[in-house]
């Protein structure tokens, strides 16, 4: 059976969400930049595999006229604990997370880990 491909450096994006912040009735949220946290040690393909991601999104809105702010943080963790570099788990490809609002971190890879 062959294992999802595991996720390396800048295979991870995000989606901003839909729902507004807790008070406004319309806005938009606004993804940051995606910081990747990778292993020193083990490469697919030439790059680094990701043990975990996040993202903080920001939120612009308002309630009627008042203006409404808002922030949310998504962290992407490994969903399997069988594989493993650096003793910390890896991402794999799949491997997603979500806030209520329906910001969210995705992986998607197609490196596949080798044996040489």
């Amino acid at each position: 059976m062959a294992g999802r491909p595991v996720a390396v450096q800048g295979e991870v994006s995000a989606t901003a969400g839909q729902k507004p912040f807790e008070g406004a009735d319309s806005g938009k949220w606004t993804a940051g930049t995606v910081n990747e946290t990778a292993s020193d040690t083990l490469k697919v393909d030439g790059s680094f595999v990701l043990h975990q991601a996040s993202c903080a999104f920001t939120f612009t809105g308002k309630a009627g006229q008042t203006p409404v702010s808002g922030s949310s943080t998504v962290e992407l963790t490994p969903t399997t604990d069988k594989l493993f570099a650096d003793g910390t788990g890896v991402l794999l490809d799949g491997d997603a997370a979500g806030d209520a609002y329906g910001n969210t971190l995705k992986a998607s890879s197609a490196g596949r880990l080798h044996v040489s």
